[in-house]
């Protein structure tokens, strides 16, 4: 897919969109964290270019403007989450726990800028869920079971209402392999 993305030679070059495709293919498929790592930084520096440019005249209602504000802290969240997955795949916890710092600032971000939409909120849930999830899997990687428990409860209470009946494969092994609930008992 990348190399097809890279082939094209249309009159555009590559935005931060095709960056965040090809990333979210990445992490959803569990491969390549190194090529991860480098489309989600290269994502973030796209999205910077892109954010000092001025706004395209079919998008600069104060609506739309107000939306593309929302729009661009989720996609900056999502760069630093994707960074700290590939680092976390990695083994590479201090470069994890650096993009997840990046990325809570992000999510306080996002959090200000809901303004009673809905729509906006259920994308503020799902990011907050992914943030969880990251920290529990740098949690798992550190060897601190009981956090890391802690921290995949939280991303399954964060998750929006519509998806909360969905169960979490991941925890489930987790507890099963006998992670936090036998940490007290070495």
């Amino acid at each position: 897919m990348l190399a097809l993305a890279q082939a094209d030679k249309g009159p555009e070059p590559l935005d931060s969109v095709t960056d965040f495709q090809l990333v979210w293919v990445l992490y959803n498929k569990k491969l390549q964290p190194r090529r991860q790592l480098e489309l989600a930084q290269k994502a973030l520096e796209q999205r910077a270019i892109e954010s000092r440019q001025p706004p395209d005249d079919r998008y600069s209602s104060k609506k739309d403007i107000e939306d593309g504000t929302f729009w661009r802290t989720y996609w900056r969240f999502s760069a630093y989450f994707y960074e700290a997955d590939a680092c976390v795949r990695l083994k590479q916890a201090n470069r994890a726990q650096d993009a997840l710092t990046q990325a809570d600032a992000a999510l306080h971000a996002l959090k200000s800028q809901i303004n009673d939409k809905d729509e906006f909120r259920e994308a503020y849930a799902r990011q907050e869920s992914s943030y969880w999830l990251a920290e529990a899997r740098l949690a798992e990687l550190q060897g601190h079971k009981l956090d890391a428990m802690a921290y995949y409860e939280s991303a399954l209470l964060a998750r929006p209402p519509r998806f909360r009946q969905r169960s979490c494969p991941r925890r489930l092994r987790f507890h099963r392999k006998g992670g936090a609930r036998h940490e007290g008992r070495h």
